[in-house]
């Protein structure tokens, strides 16, 4: 068994090289927004790409919020998973994320977990707010395309106008039952290959112009699968707060995620037993803090290892 990285990436080249050599040995394949020139990115890190890297070809334009994440997921998952033992791991990742614990430690558990799919959700239709259901029964225009150069105000302006004259359809059935959760995902190379298969079929074009997508469509499919028993908290939860963030696998997720990470989130992190934070960017005083932590960590590790 080992582990296969699949990240997004759409800013911030240096936060990515961090993020990459903090997961070596670990292979990592990198999705880069097709919006952004892939030289251009590369040459504004401040050095070059680890070797464990690997940039996927196959790019999508990617829009918050639709089903062009998904895609984009697809692509280097695909990659990542292409010659994989079927208990292997691919782990979903962002360029923001940044991991507080060694990745030995996250690779040790994983291969004592029996093929477990890591991958908390919450029914939808369990909730007493409409508006859960409506993420999927309703069109929501994420993916509108624009013109380049086009503001954001005037995208969400469209967007609403059209979803607003789009209303008059009934609410789109599925006989599955559909869950949510975070995208940040660990997920077998057999499991994964089988979802990302079924995304492309009828039965799952229900998300494919639904609000944020990536956190329903991998995750459904999981849950409407063999796979269900599969599954590390064993079924559908309980949303014990108001966002998915309440429901993480191995990050540390604020609630809504406003602004970059700080000092008090690492601190949080570190007492949840979390595996990563996110979002941070390479500037951030918060990297060295962190950095500080593992090293002192792998200080413990290897001291405990010469005593034994």
């Amino acid at each position: 068994m080992t582990v296969r990285f699949a990240v997004l990436a759409h800013d911030d080249a240096e936060m990515l090289r961090l993020l990459c050599l903090k997961l070596q040995p670990f292979s990592v394949w990198v999705h880069l927004d097709k919006s952004v020139p892939m030289g251009r990115y590369i040459a504004s890190a401040n050095g070059p790409m680890p070797s464990n890297v690997v940039f996927v070809s196959r790019r999508y334009s990617v829009n918050w919020g639709g089903f062009s994440v998904v895609r984009a997921m697809n692509s280097c998952a695909s990659a990542a998973i292409q010659h994989a033992e079927p208990d292997d791991y691919v782990v979903f990742l962002s360029g923001r994320c940044y991991p507080i614990r060694p990745v030995t430690e996250l690779a040790e558990l994983l291969s004592k977990s029996a093929g477990q799919q890591f991958v908390r959700a919450y029914r939808l239709d369990w909730q007493t707010s409409s508006w859960h259901v409506d993420r999927y029964a309703r069109r929501h225009w994420f993916d509108l395309p624009f013109p380049r150069g086009t503001r954001k105000i005037v995208k969400r302006l469209t967007r609403y106008t059209v979803k607003k004259f789009t209303t008059w359809p009934p609410p789109r059935p599925t006989s599955l039952k559909v869950v949510a959760g975070s995208q940040w995902m660990a997920l077998t190379a057999e499991c994964a290959r089988d979802a990302l298969s079924a995304l492309e079929t009828t039965e799952y074009a229900v998300f494919r112009n639904a609000f944020a997508p990536d956190e329903m469509a991998i995750q459904t499919f999981v849950y409407n699968s063999k796979w269900a028993s599969c599954v590390s908290s064993g079924g559908p939860e309980a949303l014990p707060g108001e966002d998915i963030s309440s429901l993480p696998n191995f990050h540390y997720l604020r609630p809504a995620l406003e602004g970059l990470a700080t000092e008090g989130d690492f601190y949080a992190a570190k007492l949840s037993g979390a595996f990563f934070l996110r979002k941070l960017d390479s500037s951030s005083p918060v990297l060295e803090i962190i950095d500080a932590s593992l090293k002192s960590s792998t200080a413990d590790e290897k001291g405990g290892s010469s005593s034994m």
